[in-house]
């Protein structure tokens, strides 16, 4: 745990749609160890904006992960959902702290993401907050690879989301699909077909 004088506290996650801007420019000069990102209720008590449980706790993730709302006051499904974001989390936090970080889907509209990169590991977040402007999206080009690697992508999902329902080819996207740096730089990945305040976590691991 980062020392309380080092520990700030970037974003409410509650609120992580009208702050999303500061939170980017925290992420300029501050460790994501010592950048607090935490899960709040819904509806936010300050924009009486709901979100999503699933959205909330994967952008949660990308910081020192948090929660400002009472579990006991959640639905079963959101503290369940909660729970497998959390030891997710928990799993990839060196990876989280301790990698590069690089902003990725940046020509995608009404969305953002990033890019934590440590060794051969890494885990990419990409949020759609909105719709897109049209039907076909831009791809997800994937910044700050070895151009000379390959990786092995996986779509990472937590607990048991309705988000299966929405992926094509699920079992390609759990086994792992593999792709070259130059392909994730240039053509980048397709996600699948989502609406806005919708989230998405990508593993990758360096294979060659």
């Amino acid at each position: 745990m980062p020392n309380l004088a080092e520990y700030c506290r970037s974003l409410s996650v509650l609120m992580l749609i009208s702050r999303r801007r500061s939170n980017s420019g925290w992420f300029d000069f501050l460790p994501l160890g010592a950048t607090g990102n935490h899960v709040g209720p819904s509806p936010n008590p300050i924009t009486g904006r709901c979100l999503p449980m699933d959205l909330r706790a994967k952008v949660a993730m990308f910081g020192h992960m948090g929660v400002e709302a009472d579990p006991a006051a959640m639905s079963a499904s959101d503290r369940a959902l909660l729970a497998a974001q959390i030891a997710l989390y928990k799993e990839w936090r060196d990876v989280i702290h301790r990698g590069s970080l690089t902003r990725i889907a940046k020509t995608l509209p009404g969305a953002f993401g990033y890019l934590a990169l440590s060794g051969a590991c890494g885990l990419a977040l990409v949020a759609q907050t909105k719709f897109a402007d049209d039907y076909s999206s831009p791809s997800v080009r994937m910044h700050g690879l070895d151009p000379a690697a390959s990786y092995r992508l996986r779509l990472l999902l937590a607990g048991t989301p309705p988000s299966d329902g929405r992926v094509a080819q699920p079992e390609l996207w759990h086994s792992g699909t593999v792709k070259t740096g130059p392909e994730l730089l240039k053509a980048g990945i397709l996600l699948p077909a989502s609406g806005p305040e919708t989230a998405w976590l990508i593993s990758l691991e360096r294979v060659a």
